[in-house]
Order: C-alpha cells, then sequence, then structure tokens
C-alpha cells in the first residue's frame, strides 16, 4: 500500500515538473519570437526614417540648385548697387528672408568703406487685374491680386556708425519653378552732408 501511494506521488511530481518545463521552453519562445520581432520592426522603422531624410536631403539639394539665388532654405540673395555723387557704382548684394520680407544689405566698398545693414519692409500698395468691362463686380467681388510693392528702410553703417539713410520702393517677386525670390526696386540714400545717392536693386 505504502508502496503504491509513493508510486503516485512521484508520478505526480513529475508531471508537475514536466507542466513547469514545458511552461518554460514555451515562455521562453514566445519571449525570443517577441525579441526578434520588435528588432525586425525597429530595423523597418529605422530604414524608412532614413530612406526619408534621404529623400529631404536630395529635395532640398536640388531645390538649391534649381534655384539662381538662393543662399540656404528661405534665404535669397541678388545684387545692389550704390551710386556715389561723382558717379562712381559700388556693387554689393541685398540678402532677403523670403517668411518675413527683411534682410541684409552689404557693400564691401564705397566712399564710406565697407557698408553694412538690416532693411524692412511695409506693404505699400497692389497691382490688380481689373475686370474684363466697366461692370460692377457681382455681389462687391474684388479683382485679383497679382503682385504687392513694398516701401523699404535701411540704415547702412560703416566702422560702426550711421552714414546713410536709405528709403527705397521695391517688388519681391517669386519664380516659384526656379525656387528663386528677388527683390527689385530703388530708391536714395542720404549722408550727413545731405548728399543722395541712388540705390538699387537688381537680379543677378
Amino acid at each position: 500500500m505504502f508502496t503504491m501511494v509513493l508510486e503516485m506521488a512521484i508520478s505526480l511530481v513529475a508531471k508537475q515538473l514536466n507542466s513547469i518545463y514545458i511552461f518554460f521552453i514555451l515562455s521562453t519562445a514566445l519571449f525570443a519570437s517577441y525579441w526578434w520581432l520588435m528588432r525586425v520592426l525597429t530595423y523597418r522603422l529605422e530604414s524608412i526614417f532614413s530612406m526619408k531624410k534621404i529623400i529631404c536631403l536630395a529635395g532640398l539639394f536640388l531645390l538649391s540648385s534649381c534655384s539662381s539665388n538662393m543662399v540656404k532654405l528661405g534665404v535669397y540673395q541678388n545684387k545692389a548697387q550704390l551710386i556715389a555723387t561723382d558717379g562712381s557704382v559700388f556693387t554689393g548684394n541685398i540678402i532677403i528672408n523670403q517668411y518675413t520680407n527683411d534682410g541684409d544689405v552689404v557693400f564691401e566698398t564705397s566712399p564710406y568703406g565697407k557698408l553694412t545693414g538690416k532693411w524692412t519692409a511695409t506693404s505699400h500698395g497692389s497691382h490688380v487685374i481689373k475686370p474684363a468691362s466697366n461692370e460692377v463686380p457681382v455681389n462687391g467681388a474684388e479683382p485679383v491680386l497679382i503682385n504687392k510693392t513694398y516701401l523699404g528702410k535701411t540704415f547702412l553703417t560703416a566702422n560702426g556708425k550711421v552714414v546713410l539713410h536709405c528709403d527705397f520702393k521695391a517688388n519681391i517677386e517669386g519664380e516659384m519653378l526656379l525656387g528663386s525670390v528677388f527683390v527689385i526696386g530703388d530708391g536714395a540714400c542720404l549722408d550727413d552732408q545731405k548728399q543722395t545717392l541712388p540705390i538699387q536693386f537688381f537680379k543677378s
């Protein structure tokens, strides 16, 4: 009788140990599968994001290579010209931030030495498409806007001192297919002797 009870006890314990062993194997296999799946997904995501980065960088490179005057994304540069009282012409650059409609003006040489300054512009007016006839637009609809003109101002400094006060009128023009933006216009600068020096901005 004792022997039978002992055999039953040993058999029950063996079954329990066998169940634990099977559970351990299944758990290990499940964990290994989960780890492998996460590694694959992580690699896939990294590959996707890396490819997107490559595509974005390539797009920016193509955009900058197509643009004739892009300095960096959203910032463009074209020529500036200052005419001295004796008729001498000095060439510089005007830089525009496409998003803020402001930037810098730089002349490496001038009658005053190197000139640098910030410029700002405010909306002044606009050119619009007129209605096809003399009839009053239906429901008071406005003509379609096609262009804007800006009033600009800059104070050009040399050796840490303001030497020219400049006012100008300009169009800020964009060429969407080429990705270029230009400041086109002219104005006048006054020095401390009240001498007038014409200033111009043009495509380069």
